[in-house]
């Protein structure tokens, strides 16, 4: 009701337009940032999950042991998928909310006066793309804590289920951390860049 009440009300001073637009980035904000959030969150939980130490690897089980195992590791897939389904839709609707920056730094205009800071940067900068852009590390941050408690949840299971090679999980902590640094720099590096153009 209230996308139709707006439509309309947009529709009535000749902009109607700019609703599409405003609609159409929505959608895209939504399904961009929730699949971002989804897939990094359930892809550092599959990697702390495989590389944790497996307990029929090194302790013999009976065959309904093996059976019970299993099904707790086809029910894991379940979870992690509902756990993507959760996260991404709260980061879609965290970016949807987004769109008047996105637009604004879309279309940003240079002022042609510098900026009060040492950097040099136009006026302009702050006005339509530094908003835009704290929102983007504001939701790399989520992106590594939520891939972190994730991840530590996994962790610990895995530390009480193994009898002979706690280490293992650290190790696959520091490596699950390591592949999600290493997947988020290169936008950090787009970022900083960015920022000073």
């Amino acid at each position: 009701t209230s996308v139709w009440t707006d439509r309309l009300w947009y529709g009535s001073f000749g902009y109607a337009s700019v609703f599409g637009k405003m609609l159409l980035t929505k959608v895209g904000l939504f399904v961009a940032f929730g699949l971002i959030m989804a897939t990094c969150v359930v892809a550092n939980a599959a990697i702390a999950y495989r590389l944790r130490p497996r307990l029929g690897a090194q302790v013999p089980t009976s065959p309904l042991l093996e059976r019970y195992r299993e099904m707790l590791e086809s029910k894991f897939v379940w979870v992690l998928v509902a756990i993507g389904v959760i996260v991404g839709l709260f980061a879609g609707g965290a970016a949807t909310s987004r769109v008047l920056e996105y637009l604004a730094w879309q279309n940003a205009t240079p002022f042609g006066v510098p900026g009060p800071t040492r950097f040099g940067l136009d006026v302009g900068f702050y006005v339509f793309a530094y908003p835009w852009w704290r929102f983007v590390l504001s939701f790399i941050f989520s992106v590594l804590v939520f891939s972190a408690i994730v991840s530590a949840i996994v962790i610990p299971r895995s530390i009480f289920s193994s009898r002979k090679s706690p280490i293992t999980s650290p190790c696959s902590a520091v490596l699950t951390s390591s592949a999600t640094i290493t997947s988020m720099s290169p936008i950090c590096s787009a970022i900083r860049r960015a920022s000073r153009a």
